[in-house]
């Protein structure tokens, strides 16, 4: 305030902060209320902090406000405790189930605490496995693959390694030799069905030309059972014969 207690308004309010290691931060002071200035800063230090506060008013080259001061961060409060609490470490190890090994050092080194079971989740295996064995799924549903085919596969990856050269040569050769057995054998000529024996005819005699000859019987068949279809048919043509050969 002036000396006539009114309120310092409208000034340019500035602050340079000098920290504990000596580097200097320029701050800027606006007006929140008649004659108050306020800024934030925070301090990441501890240590003494000195504070140079200058305000200029409008039109003026010199301050109307000068002023140093100073201020010191404390430590933690739990610094000031140097010595160990028995009472606090011995209030945590009955809160979380545990015990004070000061009588006993070398338990600080015992892996003797209970292990909590933990879950994790399984889903993303699960879905790389399906997403590996869906084509597979396909394959077997959409193609008919037998063992021949899988003994072929298997000769044809790993054949190569397996096999000498001269078991392919000899292989080689023995389907060669079947094909030309095979066309060997469709090239001779099969016989055929024996022809009867040409029949000489003799010059009739005149006692046959005489006599007419009474034509052949005809052959005597079995009778098959009255009533079916084959006697119904042979008693048919019987009576074609006998019609065509009328007895003399």
């Amino acid at each position: 305030r002036r000396g006539d207690n009114t309120f310092l308004n409208d000034l340019t309010m500035e602050a340079n902060l000098v920290a504990p290691d000596g580097t200097v931060t320029a701050l800027t002071l606006p007006q929140v209320a008649p004659g108050r200035y306020e800024t934030d800063f925070t301090p990441e230090q501890e240590g003494a902090y000195l504070v140079r506060v200058t305000g200029t008013a409008a039109g003026e080259e010199e301050a109307v406000v000068a002023q140093t001061t100073g201020w010191v961060l404390g430590y933690s409060p739990e610094y000031r405790q140097l010595e160990t609490n028995f009472a606090l470490l011995q209030a945590l190890a009955d809160v979380t189930g545990g015990r004070n090994v000061g009588d006993d050092p070398a338990g600080v080194f015992e892996h003797s605490l209970p292990s909590e079971a933990t879950t994790r989740p399984v889903w993303p295996w699960l879905t790389l496995l399906a997403v590996v064995l869906l084509p597979v799924d396909i394959a077997l549903r959409r193609l008919v693959i037998t063992q021949r085919d899988l003994a072929r596969a298997w000769a044809a990856t790993f054949g190569r390694w397996q096999r000498p050269q001269t078991s392919l040569v000899q292989e080689r050769q023995a389907q060669v030799s079947r094909l030309f057995e095979a066309k060997r054998r469709a090239s001779v000529p099969r016989p055929g069905p024996e022809a009867p024996p040409p029949i000489e005819a003799t010059p009739p005699s005149p006692s046959e030309v005489a006599t007419p000859r009474p034509g052949p019987a005809p052959p005597a068949a079995t009778t098959p059972p009255a009533g079916s279809l084959a006697a119904r048919l042979l008693e048919k043509r019987r009576q074609q014969d006998e019609a065509n050969h009328p007895p003399e």
